[in-house]
């Protein structure tokens, strides 16, 4: 149930932010505006965020199991937002940092 609220809710709050900076970037929308309408979607990710942290806190009694979840979850979910939004791919740098990303959110699973 945390990992779930936590992956939930990261990617509510991503795809909110994505979403805001993509329609300022296309339209000719005020800032406070487009901050307005999402504010709501990313409080409510933020609270899933939370409930994630508590249940899993509790469920591991360690605070760096859900950090790696809590990680783990932006490395998958944000590139799929990124591309499904702004329709680019990362360049090389960008795209080595995530590999090893991943490698280092695997290492640190498989330590425990």
């Amino acid at each position: 149930m945390s990992a779930m609220s936590i992956l939930v809710g990261e990617g509510v709050v991503v795809f909110a932010e994505m979403s805001a900076a993509n329609e300022l970037r296309i339209s000719q929308k005020e800032m406070l505006e487009v901050f307005c309408f999402y504010l709501p979607i990313i409080t409510i990710g933020g609270m899933l965020v939370i409930v994630g942290y508590v249940l899993g806190v509790k469920g591991f009694g360690n605070v760096w199991d859900v950090v790696v979840v809590s990680v783990a979850s932006m490395l998958f979910i944000e590139p799929v937002i990124a591309y499904s939004l702004f329709r680019t791919l990362p360049e090389f740098g960008a795209l080595v940092g995530m590999i090893m990303s991943f490698a280092g959110c695997f290492y640190t699973l498989k330590e425990d």
